[in-house]
């Protein structure tokens, strides 16, 4: 065997058998030992003392493990390590004729806690890019849940997830988990695999494009490719075939996508986002299928697009949102429409009906008194007769106007129809709505209206009653507040009555 140095450049070997000689152990008796291996290419099998240790699960790719930056961590046993001497350690490589074999960095022995706890700053950046992917997937996928209508949602969301997951396997120390790098890499591959048709479909469904029989064939093979993952003994399989054929078949979605967006990017400005940025994302995934099937030991190029990825997938995710915000906020104005009167403001009558009702509701539940008003313009046919519709319109607007100024937030006011508009006020007696009703008329009768004519004077009637001296229900409420406006028109307009609790008007 070969005896060799702490440091030494790793791509100046080939295969073959080396040993590196360690100082004695100092790790404290009843404290788990460990091996650290630093960023190991290519190796098969790890002695300590002449001891096996452990394998690699039989990836020999060259340079996959150079470009990934992975870590080995073996727990070893105790009675494996010398305390009085030193100890030996021999590492069988292997590499094809075009690879490299050996270590980057020195390997270490020491207490397994100790190696547990270190983070490399690559490690950090995963671990963060992980948090963000994830929080991004969960946020889609609650999109999805609230309205399950839009699958864009859902097939971004697990999007994300997927890629969350292919991060969390590529810290270094979740191999520690596993022992062994195989098992992690079929996570690795699978959350990979499945990521890139979930964005293709992402794509299609965010611009309502049809699925056609090629894209079907194309998912079918991506679902072949899935089973191969826990179906397969052999992880070397598994990850030629990820850069000899599954890599090759990523050229078909990533045309589809190029394709559903250059078709849209006129007519939509986060279909130009998406376009623009995928643009450069697909230039650096076709770089990385070349340099990894070109591999010759270009590590600070290869993979680059881990990291690109993250930029581009926010990208992507604040144009989905900006679009829902968008749609929110037509939708919010549609019903917005939908509900409220348009001249005067105030809430249509059905709005307004189905909101008494709850917050009548909820006064049962408080015991806090309601007050309702109903209230009418006087002589209103006298202003459409003397000076148009249009002049009509003008006052009812002012005076929608008028009532959204005067009355407070979480006071209900709606239009019953014609010049007559209907107010509820909770937590107000009947002598602060007889004081509010009091002022409310004579606002109205020194409103002055100049752009219809300055002669125009206004009056009001108004009718009051109060839950739940009047009534329990909206209906018997609005009965006892017109028979009081009745009432007001009776005695010569102009004047507020409030229903006694006997429930006669007076």
């Amino acid at each position: 065997m070969e005896a060799l140095p702490y440091h030494y450049p790793s791509r100046s070997f080939r295969g073959g058998i080396y040993r590196i000689t360690l100082p004695p152990i100092t790790v404290d008796s009843g404290v788990s030992p460990a091996l650290k291996l630093g960023h190991v290419v290519d190796f098969d099998t790890v002695y300590v003392n002449g001891r096996f240790l452990g394998r690699n699960g039989g990836i020999n790719l060259g340079g996959a493990d150079e470009a990934f930056g992975i870590s080995r961590l073996y727990r070893v046993p105790g009675h494996y390590l010398y305390r009085d001497r030193e100890n030996t350690i021999s590492i069988y490589t292997s590499a094809r004729p075009w690879g490299q074999a050996g270590l980057y960095s020195r390997p270490l022995l020491g207490p397994y806690d100790h190696f547990t706890r270190q983070r490399a700053l690559t490690d950090t950046i995963k671990q963060m890019l992980t948090a963000c992917y994830a929080m991004t997937g969960l946020f889609f996928l609650t999109l999805f849940i609230r309205r399950k209508a839009l699958r864009e949602h859902l097939f971004y969301g697990l999007f994300c997830l997927a890629v969350a997951i292919y991060f969390f396997f590529r810290i270094q120390t979740n191999l520690i988990v596993f022992d062994n790098y195989a098992r992690a890499a079929r996570f690795e591959l699978g959350s990979l695999w499945v990521a890139i048709p979930l964005f293709m479909l992402f794509v299609m469904t965010y611009f309502k494009e049809p699925l056609g029989a090629i894209h079907g064939a194309y998912l079918a093979l991506s679902a072949v490719f899935l089973l191969l993952i826990p179906l397969h003994p052999s992880t070397l399989f598994l990850t030629r075939l990820n850069f000899s054929v599954v890599q090759i078949s990523w050229i078909f979605p990533l045309a589809v996508v190029m394709r559903t967006l250059f078709r849209n990017f006129r007519s939509s400005p986060a279909a130009y986002l998406m376009f623009v940025s995928s643009l450069i994302m697909v230039f650096l995934v076709l770089v990385d299928i070349y340099i990894s099937r070109n591999y010759r030991g270009s590590s600070n190029m290869a993979f680059i697009t881990q990291y690109a990825l993250f930029p581009y997938t926010m990208t992507i995710a604040l144009a989905t949102i900006h679009t829902l915000v968008r749609l929110y906020d037509e939708v919010e104005r549609l019903t917005l429409l939908a509900h409220r009167d348009s001249l005067t403001g105030a809430f249509t009558r059905h709005q307004g009906e189905q909101l008494a009702v709850a917050l009548l509701d909820q006064a049962a539940r408080t015991s806090k008194p309601v007050s309702f008003m109903v209230m009418d313009l006087d002589h209103f046919k006298v202003v459409n007769d003397t000076y148009g519709h249009a002049a009509g319109d003008i006052v009812l607007r002012r005076i929608g106007e008028l009532l959204r100024n005067t009355f407070r937030k979480k006071d209900l006011i709606f239009r019953f129809g014609g010049e007559e508009f209907c107010l509820l006020l909770p937590e107000t007696s009947r002598s602060e709505a007889q004081a509010i009703a009091e002022r409310l008329r004579k606002t109205v009768e020194s409103l002055t209206l100049p752009e219809i004519s300055p002669d125009l004077r206004l009056s009001t009637s108004i009718g009051i009653s109060v839950y739940p001296e009047c009534g329990a229900s909206q209906e018997e409420l609005f009965q006892k507040a017109d028979q009081a406006l009745y009432a007001a028109k009776k005695q010569g307009r102009n004047r507020v009555i409030c229903t006694a609790p006997s429930s006669r008007p007076g």
